[in-house]
């Protein structure tokens, strides 16, 4: 999909309360996809919507030893 800008502290977003989830649509797996792209692009382990600048209640993780091999 495409790797979007992460928000850092100090911003005051990240104090925004996220909206939960009532059904995953294609928004929803399309934004699912960018927090993935955006995470490994930032060698990160995991990133939360609101990072992205959208206040919903979804995260990616991914804890794998093997870095080699994506299993968010």
């Amino acid at each position: 999909m495409s790797i979007k800008p992460i928000i850092t502290v100090p911003d005051p977003i990240l104090r925004s309360i996220s909206k939960p989830i009532e059904k995953i649509t294609k928004n929803e797996k399309k934004l699912i996809k960018d927090l993935e792209d955006s995470m490994y692009n930032a060698k990160g382990i995991g990133l939360a919507a609101i990072q992205l600048g959208v206040p919903l209640r979804i995260i990616v993780i991914d804890v794998s030893a093997d870095k080699s091999i994506k299993n968010p």
